[in-house]
């Protein structure tokens, strides 16, 4: 399976997101440091949802984070806009 739909069914059934976008941004770093050839090392997540607890920004990511951990472990960077 691919880690976006990996990285996609996870915040599906935690946030239950009214946006959510995951763009595999890897072959703009081929070559660079944490490619390793897979073609999935870097992803852009953007998400928009009621689920994710009103705090500030970076609690909000290490919610995220926390929930993606088994795929952090496969990649290489997962930025996050939220939105």
């Amino acid at each position: 399976m691919e880690l976006a739909s990996s990285i996609e069914d996870i915040l599906r059934r935690e946030f239950a997101p009214e946006f959510l976008k995951i763009t595999n941004n890897s072959y703009q770093h081929k070559g660079h440091k944490g490619d390793d050839g897979s073609g999935q090392t870097h992803f852009l997540v953007e998400i928009s949802s009621k689920d994710i607890p009103e705090s500030f920004t970076h609690k909000k990511h290490k919610l995220i984070v926390e929930k993606l951990s088994e795929v952090f472990k496969l990649t290489h960077s997962i930025e996050i806009k939220l939105v």
